[in-house]
């Protein structure tokens, strides 16, 4: 399995009505909802339409195993001040594997993996600087292929390749 939050584009202007400094929040979460691996992309300063290129990868095998839905939060990154948040997706990995499918059945992929345009909603009434979508890729292997032969082919994309030495799980917390 590897998560790879690509680009967001026109999301809400949260600096001064002029631009945002965006970054990703991954949570996976099991079938119960609760969140058994978090991580982050850095952020982009100053964009509307920031260009992550950024894969979480060598995600621990109980993880792949039990993981049940993606949440994919977008915030601004707040300098002086907090964080605030920009909307989120949620994808389950049923909706995944299904979409992987129809890309493969449509000759338009692989048969491991999908680039997807999600929507950003709000999480409660409150938020009031959601909009625009995120696009994601999913690798989601059904067999045993070669992570460093994946590695390759995402750094061939221009997306770099990370490990999970640099995600921080929640059991660290």
């Amino acid at each position: 399995l590897e998560i790879s939050p690509i680009e967001g584009r026109r999301l809400a202007a949260v600096d001064g009505g002029v631009s945002s400094d965006p970054y990703v929040v991954m949570s996976l979460l099991d079938p119960s909802g609760e969140i058994i691996l978090k991580a982050k992309t850095p952020w982009i300063v100053k964009t509307l339409n920031p260009r992550w290129n950024y894969t979480f990868s060598n995600i621990p095998k109980k993880v792949k195993q039990i993981f049940q839905c993606v949440v994919l939060e977008v915030w601004d990154h707040g300098f002086w001040v907090p964080d605030v948040f920009m909307g989120e997706a949620r994808i389950t990995r049923g909706e995944i594997l299904q979409k992987i499918r129809n890309a493969a059945l449509g000759d338009l992929g692989d048969g491991q993996s999908a680039i997807i345009r999600l929507p950003l909603q709000p999480r409660t009434d409150k938020d009031k600087y959601v909009q625009g979508w995120i696009v994601v890729s999913f690798l989601h292997a059904l067999v045993n292929a070669s992570s460093a032969a994946q590695g390759r082919k995402l750094s061939s994309l221009g997306i770099p390749h990370h490990t999970a030495d640099e995600i921080k799980y929640t059991d660290d917390q």
